[in-house]
């Protein structure tokens, strides 16, 4: 029997059990009502319990929050095949959830193609098309219920990215999500980003927590090493390009953030973080 004000973490299969002909969806959208029920019932107690182990979740941005690395790579695709070349998921990967400095397609582009590349000018046509398609996409699955469940169970939330502080801001506003992150930490607060451990480092900083009081939320292979190197618990989500990439051992992976609602994905990180300190 679970303590009380917590939901079994089998709850789901259980459900699938009981009623093998239901569709998953009706099945998660129950265990979404049930939940809230439970949860509601004992607040206080609730969020004693999670925020004793978790007190905040480190979002990463493009890819977690919003998608914009598939837009990118879209874009790039096209620009490429514009000067008759092509361009790999297994080439770009290095550069996912970091910067050009691991792999830069202008310089690649050019190495190709044999041509002169006017970065300024393919910056410009890349941005246009890129803009278009991501202004198209809406907060990806489950991150508006998270981040309103965040709070009323007393976790604190951030955004540590290895975008620009302007490119993350302009996003957040236009999704309506600015306000519901604490701090937000980016490649503009540290010398190093991604795979390096600074931008988490910089959000534990500025939440004024330690590593084991806090996890990480990531798509990309760079962004799980940097919590693993940070020491921060490592909650893998990979999206369109990173699903069939190593993902560099994160602690728990899941195919999407909404899967589960928050409750229990912070029962099952608990199970997790137990089950490494009786190892």
């Amino acid at each position: 029997m679970p303590p009380r004000g917590r939901p079994p973490l089998h709850l789901r299969g259980h459900f699938r059990a009981a009623f093998p002909n239901t569709p998953l969806e009706t099945i998660a959208r129950l265990l979404k009502v049930i939940t809230t029920l439970i949860f509601s019932r004992n607040q206080i107690d609730t969020r004693r319990s999670f925020s004793d182990v978790t007190q905040a979740i480190l979002f990463d941005f493009d890819g977690l929050i919003l998608d914009t690395e598939t837009p990118i790579f879209s874009a790039w695709q096209q620009i490429y095949a514009e000067f008759a070349c092509s361009l790999t998921v297994a080439d770009y990967a290095s550069c996912l959830g970091s910067s050009y400095h691991a792999f830069n397609p202008f310089h690649d582009l050019q190495r190709k193609s044999g041509q002169v590349i006017v970065e300024a000018e393919i910056q410009a046509r890349l941005s246009d098309i890129y803009n278009a398609l991501i202004a198209q996409n809406d907060a990806l699955p489950g991150i508006r219920e998270l981040l309103a469940a965040a709070p009323r169970l007393g976790i604190r939330t951030a955004v540590a990215s290895s975008s620009t502080r302007n490119w993350i801001e302009t996003h957040l506003t236009r999704l309506g999500l600015l306000s519901s992150f604490e701090i937000i930490r980016t490649r503009d607060d540290v010398e190093r980003v991604k795979p390096e451990p600074d931008l988490f480092l910089a959000a534990l900083e500025g939440l004024g927590l330690e590593a084991d009081q806090a996890i990480v939320l990531e798509d990309s292979p760079n962004g799980i090493l940097a919590a693993r190197r940070a020491g921060i618990f490592a909650v893998a989500v990979p999206g369109p390009l990173t699903c069939d990439l190593p993902l560099n051992d994160p602690d728990l992976r899941l195919a999407s953030l909404g899967n589960l609602p928050l409750p229990l994905l912070l029962e099952l990180i608990q199970e997790q973080k137990q089950k490494r300190q009786t190892l």
